[in-house]
C-alpha cells in the first residue's frame, strides 16, 4: 500500500480535510466580493495546501498562487501594481499565505490600504476527532493509539503528515512511543 501521507512542502496529500470551497465560491460569481485573499497561520498549519489543493495561480484562472509572503521591496511594487489593476477595474484575484507577523508588516505599508482590508483567512488547528478518525482508517490501528497520535500533533497539518508518514513507515513490533523517541 502506497503511503497516504506526505511532507512535501506545498504537495497536496491525498487524503486532507483543508476546505477552499469559500475562496473558490467567491472567485466563480460574475462579480466577486473579495479579490484578495491572506492566508495566515503559524508554519505547518496548512496555509501552502490551501493554495496548492486550490490550484491558485493555474493557466485556467486570473489568480495570482504567493505562497510566504513578506515586505520587500519586489512585494511592495507587486502590491502597488495589483491596486493598480483592481483600480482600473481588471478581473483579477490575489491570494497569498504567509505568517501572521509578515502579513501584518506588508499591510502596514502606507499606500496598500486595499491590502490591508483584504479578507484574511486564518488556519485553525486541524480537528481533532477527524484527525484521529484518518490515523485509524489509514493506519489500521485502534481508535485509542489513533486519539493519541492526533493529541502529539497539537493541530498542526505538517506534524499530522509527518506523524502518519513515520507510523505507516514504523517496523513490525515498535511502538508509538519507540517512534517518538527516535525523533
Amino acid at each position: 500500500m502506497q503511503n497516504p501521507f506526505t511532507t512535501t512542502f506545498s504537495k497536496t496529500p491525498e487524503y486532507t480535510y483543508i476546505h477552499t470551497e469559500k475562496i473558490l465560491e467567491n472567485f466563480i460569481y460574475d462579480n466577486p466580493s473579495e479579490s484578495v485573499y491572506k492566508i495566515t497561520g503559524v508554519r505547518g498549519s496548512g496555509k501552502t495546501v490551501i493554495l496548492a489543493k486550490a490550484g491558485f495561480g493555474s493557466q485556467d484562472k486570473k489568480t495570482t498562487g504567493i505562497d510566504e509572503v513578506s515586505k520587500s521591496e519586489e512585494m511592495v511594487k507587486f502590491a502597488s501594481e495589483y491596486g493598480r489593476w483592481l483600480r482600473a477595474g481588471y478581473p483579477v484575484y490575489f491570494v497569498c499565505t504567509g505568517l501572521y507577523e509578515n502579513i501584518q508588516e506588508l499591510s502596514n505599508v502606507k499606500n496598500l490600504t486595499f491590502f490591508r482590508r483584504a479578507a484574511t483567512v486564518k488556519t485553525e488547528p486541524l480537528n481533532m476527532i477527524r484527525m484521529t478518525e484518518m490515523y485509524k482508517s489509514k493506519l489500521d490501528i485502534d481508535s485509542d493509539e489513533a486519539r493519541e497520535m492526533a493529541k502529539i500533533t497539537k493541530g498542526y497539518a505538517y506534524a499530522f503528515q509527518e506523524l502518519g508518514v513515520l507510523c505507516f513507515k514504523k517496523k513490525a513490533g515498535e511502538s508509538l512511543k519507540d517512534i517518538l523517541m527516535n525523533i
